[in-house]
């Protein structure tokens, strides 16, 4: 089974207002918090589906970039 990866490209293109102001480092940080704490990354996940896994971990990171200014 694959994981989510992040890719910070699609991201910014999903959510065009971190643009400029979270860096790719930071915004990966926060994908791996999503992942770590939130939703499980691994072929043990409740949601199967990658993609659909990849678009929840996206939401994720960016609620946590929001909260954290």
């Amino acid at each position: 089974m694959a994981i989510a990866v992040f890719d910070y490209t699609a991201w910014i293109t999903r959510f065009p207002e971190f643009s400029g102001a979270v860096s790719e480092e930071r915004a990966a940080l926060l994908f791996s918090e999503a992942a770590a704490l939130y939703l499980d990354n691994t072929e043990c996940s409740p949601v199967q589906d990658v993609t659909a896994r990849t678009h929840l971990l996206y939401l994720m990171t960016s609620h946590l970039a929001a909260l954290s200014g």
